[in-house]
């Protein structure tokens, strides 16, 4: 039952790919939580006995296993699916590397029922020392670099209401199936990294809002997977960030904000550059080349069905430096990021 004595029905779906060290305390938060939910672990070809755990375990967790990785978004794709099978109402997501306190759905779930408008809810996450936040919402910023909102600052309350926000971490969210029924899955050119900010701003231009839910709360390991594939994820953040920008943003807009985009890209590249990370450079570039075409027709398609206004989405952005970047020459001009993005 829901808070309110509906009987809206929720999937959790967690992906995995070699993170059997991580699942029990992830899974085991799942299977307390206040409100009943199903469970779907979609292991991306794992090879530490990650399935076996779950089978042996866990016999009550629907386990699919894929036959190779298919990255975050081809695992939370295939547990999607598996969920509208089940004629599911709402989907989370939450990180293999995350556990939730007991509470945690039943805030998504109750934010969703008070506001039909929000097609996702997203929690406060905190650092594993509860004391430092993870994420807090995601903005995006007009030079072309989503961050997560209040991320290591210490949590002090200042991130303590509901707000609308530009976008949702998928680490740790609620989706309204509705919503994803309409706007459709994850962008599986993506892979990984971005994906949840690419499905934000479709949300977003469809008419939907993102709101962020401070009562329910994760706790992350950062970087607990990817920190061990720092040119995997270079890779996929340089791609992915020309194709967050050149796919969503509307047309006055991007004329606009095509010139900070490009300091903010060209950023990017240097940093990557500098590292002497050619193997995730040029292949970044490469494959931005080869899928252009695509990348385009999705843009087209998108912005045909676009309901809400150039200044709707406008009032959405972040128009500073986002705080986790430095550009040269360019004076950070920043707003609070405890202020919440326009409601209207």
């Amino acid at each position: 039952m829901s808070p309110s004595g509906g009987s809206a029905s929720i999937t959790v779906v967690v992906p995995t790919w070699n993170g059997r060290h991580l699942l029990e305390e992830c899974l085991d938060s799942l299977l307390a939580q206040s409100v009943p939910a199903r469970i779907i672990l979609v292991d991306n070809g794992s090879v530490d006995g990650s399935g076996s755990l779950v089978r042996n375990r866990y016999p009550g967790i629907r386990l699919v296993e894929l036959d190779r990785n298919h990255g975050f978004t081809g695992a939370v794709n295939r547990g999607i699916e598996e969920a509208v099978k089940d004629g599911t109402d709402f989907v989370a997501l939450l990180n293999n590397d995350a556990r939730a306190d007991a509470s945690w759905l039943e805030g998504l779930l109750e934010t969703m029922e008070d506001h039909p408008e929000v097609g996702i809810a997203t929690s406060k996450v905190l650092r594993t020392d509860g004391r430092h936040l993870d994420s807090a919402g995601n903005l995006y910023s007009v030079w072309g670099h989503p961050f997560p909102r209040g991320r290591d600052e210490l949590d002090v309350g200042q991130y303590d209401e509901r707000a609308f926000v530009f976008g949702a971490s998928g680490g740790a969210s609620l989706y309204r199936m509705a919503m994803l029924a309409e706007i459709g899955l994850f962008d599986d050119d993506f892979f990984a990294y971005y994906e949840d900010d690419d499905l934000s701003f479709r949300a977003q231009l469809a008419g939907w809002k993102v709101m962020y839910e401070p009562r329910s709360l994760a706790h992350h390991r950062v970087a607990a997977t990817s920190s061990k594939h720092p040119t995997l994820r270079r890779y996929h953040v340089t791609k992915n960030a020309f194709y967050l920008f050149h796919k969503n943003m509307p047309g006055r807009l991007y004329v606009r904000y095509l010139s900070r985009f490009g300091v903010g890209f060209l950023s990017l590249l240097a940093g990557t550059a500098k590292r002497r990370d050619f193997g995730a450079l040029f292949p970044a570039l490469w494959h931005i080349v080869v899928t252009f075409g695509p990348l385009m027709r999705k843009r087209r398609s998108i912005q045909e069905k676009r309901v809400v206004s150039d200044a709707y989405v406008d009032s959405i952005l972040y128009h500073g430096v986002p705080p986790t970047h430095r550009y040269p020459f360019v004076r950070p001009r920043l707003r609070p990021l405890s202020q919440a993005t326009d409601t209207s």
